[in-house]
């Protein structure tokens, strides 16, 4: 890495010495590639509130403003011997203009860092909760409403029958409950913008930090600065958290349907491209997409640990390994979010035989609603639950009983839910547009 492409260098650090660069920045260059827009539109609208404030020279101001929007216009990408976005942008606008000098004038890497990934997470968890609720609607198209009955299972034996339209909504109701509370983290995040709080102990560039705040979509900016440093790596903890819990729930889900297409009793069959043969038996459908979603869960569960354990038994303020758990959460989020994508495929082309599901009911299935007739029938249930025993040990057959059908998703909640999100998203999507705009006027003189 060349020194003169990061931004700290000319202070009291010296840049000679070792290149550890591949140790120190980690996967910062990789993952800051997502960051140039955020980045950049920070900037701009930092430097729209110093023009207004006249504090550096309007042409100055100007030359900066213009620049940034050629970047937004030009999107280069990140090189590799770029430290971060931040050296790369700082780069690119001092070799366009002499006012590129001020670009950064009383910024830190520290806000900007945080502002970028907040950023980036607020639209992460809008997709994220867009995903689940177009996979809701899938699954409520091609699944919801199946006929039939299967067996319902604990700790893996048959335990009573199960609708196959109770066990659908089950799964687009959690989903729709991940999906909220997808939205309910956005709405926290969206409070404050982290743009401004400097190194995490405030700036004495006395600008309207409320203002810029509000240009780029949060409420407002963090009264207290040492508080908005807190959330640097916390963010982190908390979308962690929020994913690991969605591929929990996905792995779940994952582990039913690999059973339910298991064995001379399998009733499920998965779509093209989802399974995968054998190098050796011609025969082998194997789950592997299902399976490497229970992977991604357990190594999602790794990195909330990571991002939990790093932010641990840290003095307040910023430290460097901070860029570890964002690293490993940002992979994180274009993970689920790819699982996503491809899992309304996966729900879309599910075919389910509902006759096979029947003929692997075992006839012990029935034995609960046997010995509730018996109790309606008269029987105190005590004696209603041993007479069936005793049938069972006994090798009888009882009867069959088909399990009603509980539907709690009504498709007005559902719409209600996606109407808000759809909202939010216009709402967000609008920022881009509005702050260019008044950066135009500003270089027209308007």
């Amino acid at each position: 890495m060349k020194s003169g492409n990061r931004i700290w260098s000319g202070g009291a650090s010296d840049s000679g010495g070792p290149d550890l660069s591949a140790l120190m920045t980690a996967e910062d260059n990789k993952i800051d590639s997502f960051m140039l827009n955020y980045e950049l539109y920070g900037l701009l609208a930092y430097h729209i509130e110093l023009f207004k404030k006249h504090v550096i020279p309007k042409e100055d101001s100007k030359e900066i403003i213009q620049t940034l929007l050629d970047l937004l216009k030009e999107k280069p990408a990140l090189k590799e011997e770029f430290e971060d976005i931040h050296s790369f942008v700082d780069t690119l606008a001092n070799e366009r203009t002499e006012a590129g000098k001020n670009l950064r004038i009383f910024l830190s890497r520290n806000d900007q860092s945080h502002f970028d990934i907040r950023s980036f997470y607020l639209d992460k968890l809008l997709e994220i909760a867009s995903l689940l609720l177009e996979n809701v609607r899938v699954i409520r198209e091609n699944l919801a409403g199946t006929n039939g009955y299967m067996a319902g299972h604990t700790h893996y034996r048959q335990a009573m029958p199960v609708a196959f339209a109770t066990y659908f909504d089950y799964v687009g109701l959690v989903l729709v409950d991940f999906s909220q509370d997808s939205l309910t983290l956005y709405l926290k995040f969206k409070e404050h913008s982290p743009l401004g709080y400097g190194s995490g102990y405030g700036s004495p560039l006395h600008v309207d930090l409320d203002k810029i705040a509000r240009k780029l979509g949060f409420e407002k900016a963090y009264d207290n600065p040492v508080h908005g440093s807190f959330y640097r790596s916390a963010d982190d903890t908390e979308v962690a958290f929020i994913v690991a819990r969605i591929l929990s729930a996905l792995s779940r889900f994952a582990q039913d349907l690999i059973g339910f297409s298991s064995g001379e009793n399998g009733f499920v069959e998965f779509p093209k491209g989802f399974t995968t043969g054998s190098s050796l038996m011609p025969n082998k459908k194997n789950p592997d997409f299902l399976e490497m979603i229970q992977g991604f869960a357990s190594d999602a569960l790794g990195k909330l640990v990571t991002a939990i354990s790093i932010n641990m038994n840290k003095g307040t303020g910023y430290h460097r390994e901070f860029q570890l758990s964002k690293d490993e959460t940002i992979e994180m989020t274009l993970t689920v979010a790819k699982i996503l994508e491809a899992m309304k495929e996966f729900f879309a082309g599910i075919k389910i035989d509902e006759i096979k599901a029947h003929q692997a009911i075992e006839n012990s299935t029935n034995s609960t609603m046997e010995a509730y007739s018996l109790f309606v029938s008269g029987l105190k249930w005590k004696d209603a639950y041993r007479t069936v025993g005793t049938k069972l040990r006994r090798g009888e057959q009882i009867g069959e009983y088909p399990p009603d059908s509980y539907i709690a998703l009504e498709d007005v909640k559902l719409e209600e839910i996606e109407k808000t999100l759809g909202s939010i998203k216009a709402i967000r999507e609008d920022i881009p547009r509005k702050l260019t705009a008044e950066a135009k006027r500003i270089l027209k003189g308007s």
